[in-house]
């Protein structure tokens, strides 16, 4: 996590004075994003698919295993959802600030 907050802020700045106006900064950010969540999508997939094949089909009959599978099934869709909710988000902000 610290990685990851250390290298947005060094790359911020260096967007920030790249960008000419504020419009140029919001894209900049939201092409960020855009390149980020089709990795994150892919890592919820495949925590479902984990949730599913490891603890259902590898390990049928603990009783555990099977609870602690639906749990990461269950974030897998919660997070598959957030990511969609967000991506369309970031799809209607960028329509209504660079129209089409």
């Amino acid at each position: 996590m610290r990685r990851y907050l250390v290298a947005l802020l060094l790359f911020l700045p260096g967007t920030a004075f790249a960008a000419r106006t504020l419009r140029d900064l919001a894209g900049n950010i939201i092409d960020l994003i855009n390149l980020i969540i089709p990795l994150l999508f892919a890592l919820a997939i495949l925590g479902f698919f984990w949730g599913l094949t490891y603890n259902f089909f590898l390990r049928p009959g603990s009783k555990e295993g099977q609870d602690a599978g639906k749990k990461i099934m269950l974030w897998g869709i919660v997070a598959m959802f957030v990511m969609a909710s967000v991506w369309g988000i970031l799809r209607i902000l960028r329509t209504s600030i660079f129209g089409s």
